[in-house]
């Protein structure tokens, strides 16, 4: 493309791109609310952390005693790690610490999968829980484990559908938990 014809169809891309994605005005408007819940400090919980052992932030930084993080929980991706074949891992619990000497706290309000038939597979109303967390003044880590209540579906009542297999039979299983064998996810804490 020559220079003319480059700087005569730029001013047609610069309009369609704003015609296509909305105003920059209105797209921050969306944007915070959005992200609105979200604190700037961001520690991902997701299939790389579980692969490495540990937690770790989206900027390289350590948290601090103090502030508010987001925990982000990839959860589809962390119930992979729970299933075999027969199996998901729809129903999970989140427990977190900030001592060694602590006990552990349930964190309520992340999202649950649902089981759908066809496939079967496994539905989620969102890919990622941001979950707030307020690191108390005496913390020395942000310590994070899994349990996870699972199902299985009976192989008897499984047919082809029109496009595929569905089993409408599905039961509850024993729960599992997803911590870093034997041990926690975490990450330190500076002061």
């Amino acid at each position: 493309m020559t220079h003319q014809r480059m700087r005569s169809f730029l001013p047609f891309l610069i309009l369609s791109t704003i015609v296509a994605c909305g105003s920059a005005e209105h797209e921050a408007v969306e944007v915070a609310t959005i992200t609105s819940p979200l604190t700037s400090k961001v520690i991902y919980f997701g299939r790389l952390e579980v692969l490495a052992g540990q937690l770790k932030s989206a900027d390289g930084t350590l948290p601090s005693r103090g502030e508010t993080v987001t925990l982000r929980a990839f959860l589809p991706e962390l119930s992979s790690f729970m299933c075999g074949t027969y199996c998901m891992a729809l129903y999970p619990k989140l427990y977190v610490r900030y001592t060694g000497s602590s006990a552990f706290q349930e964190v309520p309000g992340i999202a649950q999968g649902s089981y759908n038939m066809r496939g079967p597979t496994a539905n989620w109303s969102e890919y990622e829980s941001n979950i707030e967390l307020k690191v108390p003044a005496d913390a020395d880590r942000i310590e994070t484990y899994l349990h996870w209540g699972r199902i299985s579906w009976s192989g008897w009542s499984c047919y082809l559908a029109y496009d595929m297999m569905e089993c409408p039979d599905s039961f509850a299983i024993s729960g599992d938990y997803l911590s870093n064998y034997g041990r926690n996810f975490r990450i330190d804490v500076q002061p």
